[in-house]
């Protein structure tokens, strides 16, 4: 994919209301691209395959890896 129709789609997805609401979420996979930039927005390995295959970028786990649990409610003493 010509680096100019990646920015096209990623504008798209900004401009668009349904993807204001991923914002927060974990993914897992990235795709690290041959001129040190990297993507991590793949909710699977085959996901992640398939996109870098057509940009010649290698998949590799999110180096973040999952977000903390959020901290358990204390119970209010007594």
């Amino acid at each position: 994919m010509p680096r100019s129709m990646l920015v096209a789609a990623v504008v798209a997805c900004v401009l668009m209301p349904g993807c204001a609401r991923a914002e927060g979420t974990y993914w897992p996979w990235c795709i690290d691209y041959r001129d040190s930039s990297y993507n991590c927005g793949f909710a699977s390995f085959e996901q992640c395959r398939e996109t870098a295959i057509r940009v010649r970028g290698l998949c590799r786990q999110n180096p973040l890896g999952p977000p903390a649990p959020p901290p358990k409610p204390r119970r209010p003493a007594r």
